[in-house]
């Protein structure tokens, strides 16, 4: 969003390629930077979350799996393909139409 408007910021006609792609890696860095701070944040500020009750060992029972770790993983990986192509064509289908 922040490249097409900074084109659309710019006079019409000038060259603007290079400067649209240094705000990208820079606008991108910051978001990264900021994602890390809150995952950061997060984990010191609810820690509690995290630590296990003295006592909890002994309630807990081992559930049962119901599909296998190989049966699971093909669902997802099989589901995360189907939805990225249907995600990707509908996106390809709308650009080029316009």
């Amino acid at each position: 969003m922040l490249p097409l408007m900074f084109r659309y910021a710019t006079a019409q006609g000038v060259l603007v390629v290079v400067s649209t792609l240094q705000l990208s890696r820079v606008s991108s860095i910051v978001m990264l930077v900021a994602y890390i701070g809150y995952i950061i944040f997060q984990l010191k500020t609810h820690m509690q979350i995290f630590e296990a009750y003295p006592g909890d060992e002994e309630k807990e029972e081992e559930e049962k799996a119901v599909i296998g770790f190989w049966s699971g993983f093909s669902w997802l990986v099989g589901m995360t393909l189907i939805i990225i192509a249907l995600f990707s064509e509908y996106a390809a289908g709308t650009i080029t139409t316009n």
